[in-house]
């Protein structure tokens, strides 16, 4: 016969133990494609001298789209390594980027947009940027807001 054990007994042995809680991540996969849960624009920053070479914006996690920015064969999925590289980069400097959730119902290309402009007044901006530049300068509050928190974000991180 099995023994039971009790919820308050396990979750006292997990105390004792100093153990982390369990995390965990549910993707959704709906005909061969997994299907985003929310949307992301992330920086790529030079570790040398702490300067953006590109800002995104996605539906997938940051390291899934960096890695693709690394190693897909296709050059507009690949664009990172294709444009750095065609401006005289080394894509095997070390990098950093840095990821920020967007909030529901945000335009990925507005907050894209806004963080590229945001950006644009500071002194981070490296000399071979090779992300998109805004379309419109003005994306709206919501994407404006988000935007001078996540560069303040990241202008904290740099110094």
């Amino acid at each position: 016969m099995a023994a039971q054990v009790s919820g308050s007994s396990v979750l006292a042995q997990v105390q004792e133990c100093d153990m982390e809680p369990l995390r965990s991540v549910v993707l959704s996969v709906r005909d061969r494609d997994v299907v985003p849960e929310e949307s992301w624009v992330y920086i790529w920053i030079r570790a040398l001298t702490k300067s953006v070479i590109y800002v995104g914006a996605t539906g997938l996690h940051p390291s899934l789209r960096t890695w693709l920015h690394l190693n897909h064969a296709n050059p507009e999925v690949g664009r990172v390594t294709k444009r750095f590289t065609d401006a005289g980069g080394d894509i095997t400097e070390e990098f950093f980027v840095v990821g920020y959730a967007i909030p529901p119902h945000s335009s990925r290309a507005d907050v894209r947009d806004a963080v590229v402009v945001a950006l644009s007044s500071t002194s981070v901006l490296d000399a071979n940027y090779v992300g998109d530049g805004p379309r419109l300068l003005e994306q709206g509050a919501d994407a404006d807001e988000f935007a001078a928190s996540a560069v303040a974000d990241l202008l904290n991180r740099l110094n």
